[in-house]
């Protein structure tokens, strides 16, 4: 149809002018940015408006609105949220990135073989705290299923985040790798840190994106999750106590050759 906001001139129709002009007037400049940085912005929808400024222009990144420059038929006023600056296709892209390593695991691995396998081992805190990792068969299938869960979340996020997405998809990954190391972990004490990396972004996740009562959620899970970990951080200090280590193979040898009794 006819576009009402081109009349053939360089600045468009006296409607568009009118309209970038009611704007203008309308948007508080104390409106609240929630925004990491002057380009994050992106198309949302009618009626939202989040300045960074009360100017406007073609192809200017750093507005609430803008009227893109192109063929005058095509003139469209854009109204931008802020907050919304992340690209949903980079969160979808690495965690399927992630699916097809994980598939390599299972290639690689050997089922008649009892023992740990992949396993890396490093020194990390003295001589007592160590990054032990190691896949098992029950933890290498419990890596497959997060590493297939993970691009189904972010799908399912798709449409319906629309605050912070940055944020979001972070702390969402940030929770598929604390998984990862908390079912790969060798070391009790490591177990322990991915753990408790594993509570810290489910916690702004249930705060700053749940629904109703999200806040009190947030707190009620946060508790019990750290009365929780505080037990199993009293357990693991008193496993170490009894055999001296943190590493869950010597902590097996030592059951076995009946050297520690518990």
């Amino acid at each position: 149809g006819h576009n009402v906001f081109d009349d053939g001139s360089a600045l468009g129709s006296p409607l568009l002018r009118h309209a970038v002009g009611g704007m203008q007037a309308a948007m508080a400049e104390s409106m609240a940015i929630f925004s990491p940085n002057l380009n994050a912005f992106r198309r949302y929808g009618p009626n939202l408006f989040v300045p960074v400024n009360k100017s406007w222009g073609a192809q200017n990144r750093s507005v609430a609105f803008r009227v893109p420059g192109g063929a005058a038929k095509a003139r469209r006023i854009e109204h931008r949220v802020a907050g919304a600056d992340a690209n949903p296709y980079i969160a979808i892209a690495a965690s399927l990135a992630e699916f097809l390593v994980s598939l390599l695991l299972l290639r690689g691995f050997d089922s008649a073989e009892a023992s740990f396998q992949f396993q890396e081992f490093h020194h990390w805190i003295g001589g007592t705290i160590h990054y032990h990792l190691g896949v098992d068969g029950i933890s290498l299938f419990l890596i497959l299923l997060t590493t297939f869960l993970t691009p189904l979340a972010v799908l399912c996020s798709w449409k319906s985040i629309h605050e912070n997405v940055k944020g979001f998809f972070i702390s969402l990954l940030v929770i598929e790798t604390a998984m990862i190391g908390v079912f790969v972990s060798l070391d009790l004490f490591l177990f322990f840190v991915f753990w408790e990396l594993t509570l810290i972004p489910m916690y702004f996740m249930i705060g700053m994106w749940g629904h109703e009562r999200r806040i009190y959620a947030a707190v009620k899970f946060i508790l019990y999750t750290m009365l929780g970990s505080i037990l199993m951080l009293v357990a693991i200090l008193w496993l170490y106590n009894q055999t001296g280590t943190f590493d869950l193979l010597q902590i097996q040898a030592l059951l076995q050759s009946g050297r520690v009794v518990l």
